[in-house]
């Protein structure tokens, strides 16, 4: 239970300890001791190098999901989940426990030649992999064509690319975005912060446009309110602070639209895969930014990105979505938020525990045929040294 709380909440691994502590004060069960938060987390490495280690299916239809990542140092963590084709429904969006952890190292430095010679061993344990999805990362699509899977390009990055294409040179947009970053370093610390604009990111700007076009919306709405539905001594002050919105009111409307087609060409692709009737049914969607010419350049664009994969890979329902990869990636970050040391960590285990489906029998044989000293095995073959190792090392 308390693995599986871990696993599945944002629950620090001393708050679950502490707040298990709590509960077993008003437990009429035998249990009168709370494991360590120690003790959790060495339940949470065994259970992920179980998965890891467990022996997979061979199989003529297995699926591959792979994506890097890096944290603070030199370490990039390389992960890649599997799943079988015949065991998709296509009826809703991937959750771990539908997926298989097939490999998960760290090393330094990553190639198109190192991906190549992972994915061929996977290739010769698994049997046939239909294909592959990830992000456009070079070295993630070089090893792929080096070793002869096809690629299924996640549709959310894609997406990004496409908005990008056009509005990334964008003068308007450009200004736009400009505007919105100088009212959050002017207003912050005014009366009027509780309308501070989104914080805005390089590149997931792109991918994500729906806070600063839901936050233009709200502002203009505001603007527009009579004066009697307001504070009167803030209308002054809105108007003189964020009147300059007004003059990106159109764009404002058309990223509001883009942004409407978007969440629902995602929600059919991620939800049922990509199929002729999904493509059918994106581009219906799409109709309705046909009035302007981004939308146009915008359809036409992601009508080429699902002809491309239709072609290239001949299944009745595409897999086109990695959210799934990215977000054991993002609750990974998570659980080393608050270290100011982060980096690669045996603590990586984690992201293998993430499939386990917590059946009891699973989790005896886990803990019985696992021990501490194997995920120290573990962590000198596969960890370098940590960047508080290192520190440690230097200062005493």
């Amino acid at each position: 239970m308390i693995a599986n709380l871990k696993l599945n909440t944002a629950t620090s691994f001393r708050s679950l300890s502490k707040s298990f502590k709590i509960m077993t004060q008003y437990n009429s069960s035998k249990i009168n001791h709370a494991p360590t938060h120690t003790t959790i987390i060495n339940w949470i490495h065994k259970i992920g190098l179980f998965q890891l280690n467990r022996k997979k299916e061979v199989g003529n239809d297995w699926i591959l999901i792979l994506d890097h990542s890096i944290q603070i140092g030199k370490e990039m963590v390389f992960v890649v989940f599997g799943l079988r084709e015949k065991n998709m429904t296509f009826d809703k969006p991937l959750g771990f426990q539908d997926l298989e952890i097939i490999r998960e190292l760290s090393r330094e430095k990553w190639t198109g030649e190192d991906i190549q010679e992972i994915l061929l061993e996977i290739k010769k344990e698994l049997g046939n992999v239909l294909y592959a999805i990830s992000d456009g990362a070079g070295i993630l699509k070089k090893g792929l064509r080096l070793s002869k899977i096809k690629h299924s390009y996640d549709i959310t990055h894609k997406i990004a690319i496409i908005i990008k294409h056009f509005y990334g040179k964008d003068k308007t947009f450009i200004d736009f975005t400009h505007q919105m970053t100088m009212s959050k370093k002017t207003l912050s610390f005014t009366d009027l912060a509780f309308l501070l604009p989104p914080k805005l990111r390089g590149k997931s700007r792109f991918s994500n446009i729906g806070p600063i076009t839901n936050w233009g919306i709200n502002i203009l709405n505001c603007l527009d309110k009579p004066p009697d539905l307001l504070d009167k001594k803030l209308i002054p002050k809105i108007s003189e602070k964020f009147g300059w919105i007004k003059q990106y009111r159109n764009l404002i409307l058309e990223l509001s639209r883009l942004n409407k087609v978007i969440c629902s060409i995602q929600k059919i692709i991620k939800s049922n895969g990509l199929s002729k009737k999904t493509k059918t049914d994106c581009i219906k969607v799409m109709e309705d930014i046909e009035n302007f010419e981004n939308g146009i350049i915008f359809k036409n664009l992601l009508t080429e990105y699902f002809d491309q994969h239709l072609k290239l890979i001949k299944r009745k329902s595409i897999l086109c979505c990695s959210d799934i990869i990215e977000s054991a990636f993002g609750k990974y970050k998570n659980y080393i938020s608050h270290n100011p040391l982060a980096c690669v960590t045996n603590l990586i285990l984690c992201i293998a525990a993430f499939t386990s489906k917590f059946e009891l029998n699973e989790i005896k044989q886990c803990m019985e045929e696992y021990t501490i000293n194997d995920v120290k095995e573990w962590t000198m073959k596969n960890i370098k040294k940590t960047m508080f190792q290192k520190r440690k090392e230097c200062f005493i």
